[in-house]
C-alpha cells in the first residue's frame, strides 16, 4: 500500500502583481521548467491515521489497530 501518491510539477509562489502569495503549479509543463516539487493529490487516510498514532504511541498499537480496522469508528 502506498500513503500518498501525485505527480511532479514546476512549482513557483508569484511575488508581485494581482496574484501576489499565489502558488502556481505547472502541471501541464506550459513554462517548459525543471520540476521542482511533487504534488500531492491523494492520500490513504487510514493508513497515514494508523502510521501517525503508531508513532505518537508505539505501546497501544494493538488498540489504534483496533479502532482503525473497525469501520463503524473510522471510515
Amino acid at each position: 500500500r502506498q500513503l500518498c501518491s501525485g505527480f511532479s510539477a514546476y512549482m513557483d509562489i508569484v511575488d508581485e502583481g494581482i496574484a501576489m502569495g499565489q502558488t502556481v503549479v505547472d502541471s501541464e509543463n506550459f513554462y517548459n521548467k525543471d520540476k521542482n516539487c511533487y504534488v500531492l493529490t491523494e492520500v490513504d487516510s487510514k493508513l497515514f491515521m494508523r502510521s501517525f498514532l503508531h508513532k505518537l504511541f508505539p505501546q497501544n498499537k494493538n488498540d489504534i489497530d483496533l479502532i482503525i480496522n473497525n469501520e463503524k469508528y473510522y471510515k
